[in-house]
This record gives C-alpha cells, structure tokens and sequence, in this order.
C-alpha cells in the first residue's frame, strides 16, 4: 500500500513537470498561438520565422536548462543535507559555487587583464564563453582542494566549516575586486549573478547536461549507502559502507553539479535547499530511493516556474532569478517544516 502511494505520488509529479515543461514552452514576452507551437515543434515551415527562432533557439534550450539544472541542485541538496546532517545544506556548502564566483570575478572585474580573459581574447571566445570557462576553472580549483581536504579531515563537521570557510575567503576577494573595478564591470558581474537559465542555449547544453548527468548518476549510485548513513557513520561501517569513498563520491557528485551550474547559470540558489525538503514531506519517509526520484522532480519544477514567472510573461522586462526561487519558495518551505514539525511532534 506505501509503495502504491508513493507511484501515485510520482506519477502526479512527472505529469506536474511535463505540463509545466509546456507552459514554459508556450508561456514568453512574445505571445505564440499555442497551435502554432505545435506547428513548430512539428517542423510546419507555415509560420513566421521569427516564432521559429523564439520556440527552438530560445523557449526549448531555456526549459530544458531549468530542468536538468533544477533537478541537479535538487539531488545535490539532498546528498549535502545526508552528508553534514545540516538542513539547511545544498551544494554551495562545499565553496565550490563560491569558486566558480571567484573565477567569474577575477575575468569580469579585472577585465582582460585576467589570464582567463587574455586566453579567450586569443583564442577568440566570446563574453558568455570567457564567464563560463573563468566559472569552471574557480570551480574545478576549489574541488581539487576540497577533495584533497577531505582525505586529511576524519570529522565531517569540521569539513564542513573547512568549506564555509573558504567560501567565507573568496567573498571576502571578490569583495575586494569590487571596491576597485570600473562601475560597467561590477554591473556586468552584478547581473551575472542574478542567476539566469537563459544564456545557456544549445551549445551550452551540450556540456551542461551530460555533467549534470554525471553528477546525478553518482548520486543514484550511492543512495543505498547514503540511506545507511542516516543511522550514522558507525552503522554505515557495520554494515559494509566505506565512508571515505562515499565521502569522496559524494562531493565529487556535488561539486560538479554546482560547478557546471554556476558556470553556465550564475549562482542558483534556493533550490537545492527547498527541493529536499518539499520531497521528505510529500512521501513522509527518509528512503533516499524514493526521496531522491521526487527531489529531482520538484527541484526541476522549482526551476520552471521561477523562470516562468521571471519571464514576466507578456512583457519584455526580465525579472532576476534568484530573486524569484527565494520569494516564491521560502513561505512555503518554513510553512511545510512548521507543519511537519507539528505533526510529527519533533
């Protein structure tokens, strides 16, 4: 009877996300007759040929950005609150999104001055590249670091204020390129980071989805383990789990979900913290096997409506995306964990 729920539960979420998948599909700033949609995706050449354009190069590649990357930030919330046993944990917790940051202000600040910026003036990659390959660079850097950390650190408290700390570090740098940058680069930073799932485009999804890919097959990988690390580190052992290599594993899979998504998206946030939770209420169980499939789910849906909203549908104002998640989702996680809190007498 509790797994015939859970797929009715499931079940109602996938049909939930594929109709939100339309709506961001149909929904924009420029109104297309939704049979004229269809006409498109169908490859119909009667119609205008700049609908066209808005549908394949635009609407398409920004929903299918706020799904993967919704879902990764999902699945990687949930391997962050396991691992630290934090609430409140998502993947930014590790410094690498702040590393990602980093790289991004080192070449949008400092200009081409940047060694990043000089390899891409070179080489001929244009602005959205040069952000991109910066953010990636900052990210991989503090993973390394990360890892290396972790094979040293036993106590995974003490990693964890290990990544606060750096991500403490490198805002306190990023702070300082600030106070000294010409006023045109700190906008262009600034906008960066509102977050935006729109720039990726076709291109950028051809890397984007297979890491985030990556990132959630490395996860699934783990869960049983993971659902064993819910007993705690002793028991874990006991029953045969390696706790350094699902450490190792586990970061890995974090840190490439929040370094790809930050490289191509700016600093998402909200949903990796959000997505965990609203999943854990709607099954009513900590079995990271069911858990994990509706994280991604909700995590996926979070990112459609807030880009649908931030879309600002009809208008040609774009709201900034970050702004969205948090006001759209934060009521309504405090809402849920005083509810759960109250019925399951914590």
């Amino acid at each position: 009877m509790h797994n015939s729920s859970f797929k009715v539960k499931f079940s109602f979420g996938l049909a939930g996300l594929v109709l939100l998948s339309a709506s961001g599909i149909l929904i924009g700033s420029t109104y297309i007759p939704p049979e004229s949609t269809l006409s498109i995706l169908l490859n119909d050449s009667d119609v205008p040929r700049a609908w066209e354009i808005i549908i394949w190069d635009i609407r398409i590649p920004r929903t299918l950005t706020a799904l993967s990357v919704g879902a990764g930030l999902g699945i990687a919330g949930l391997q962050m609150q396991t691992l630290f046993r934090n609430p409140v944990a998502d993947s930014s917790i590790l410094g690498v999104t702040a590393g990602a940051s980093w790289g991004v202000a080192l070449t949008v600040l400092l200009g081409q001055s940047s060694a990043v910026g000089l390899f891409a003036v070179g080489t001929g990659w244009d602005f959205v590249s040069t952000v991109t390959i910066s953010a990636i660079t900052g990210a991989l850097i503090v993973l390394v670091a990360v890892l290396f950390i972790s094979q040293r650190v036993h106590s995974i408290g003490i990693l964890l204020i290990i990544g606060l700390m750096i991500s403490y570090g490198l805002a306190s740098g990023i702070t300082l390129l600030v106070a000294y940058a010409d006023p045109e680069n700190i906008q262009r930073y600034l906008i960066w980071g509102f977050g935006s799932f729109r720039t990726v485009g076709w291109q950028g999804l051809a890397i984007l989805m297979p890491s985030l890919l990556l990132s959630v097959g490395i996860a699934l990988y783990t869960l049983k383990q993971l659902n064993a690390l819910l007993f705690g580190e002793p028991y874990a052992t006991s029953v045969g789990v390696n706790i350094t290599r699902l450490r190792i594993l586990t970061l890995s899979s974090t840190a490439i979900c929040a370094g790809v998504s930050t490289a191509f998206c700016g600093p998402i946030t909200f949903i990796g913290i959000a997505a965990p939770h609203l999943a854990r209420f709607t099954v009513g169980s900590s079995d990271h096997l069911k858990i994990a499939p509706l994280t991604a789910i909700t995590g996926a849906s979070i990112g459609l409506i807030a880009e649908i909203i931030a879309q600002l549908p009809g208008h040609n104002s774009v709201l900034p995306l970050n702004a969205v998640t948090a006001l759209l989702g934060a009521p309504v996680v405090i809402w849920i964990l005083i509810t759960y809190r109250k019925t399951s007498h914590v």
